[in-house]
């Protein structure tokens, strides 16, 4: 299957194909339902629908933070310069919650 056709969103990484977030959204929410099948069959709280959800807004949130902030200039050196952080360590930062 070729996911380089049709439209595309020019990122900072390259082109990536609506084709392409699609099949990977598919496969998270596939994947999850296979999780979710698995405890609702050993009648765990968390079931299909929960699972399938869970991957599905992950998988957006990892394209979001990858491909969704520009990349850091070449000169920049965040490690020492405790204000500039790049966006996707914030992202990070954000889904794991307050300490």
């Amino acid at each position: 299957m070729d996911l380089q056709s049709g439209p595309s969103i020019q990122t900072n990484w390259g082109e990536l194909w609506y084709l392409e977030i699609a099949a990977r959204m598919l496969l998270a929410a596939f994947l999850g339902l296979m999780v979710g099948i698995e405890r609702e069959r050993r009648e765990h709280a968390a079931g299909m629908r929960t699972h399938a959800l869970v991957a599905v807004s992950s998988a957006m949130f990892m394209l979001v933070s990858t491909y969704g902030f520009p990349l850091v200039p070449e000169g920049m050196d965040l490690r020492f310069d405790p204000d500039a952080s790049p966006p996707r360590s914030s992202a990070a930062s954000a889904s794991s919650g307050p300490a």
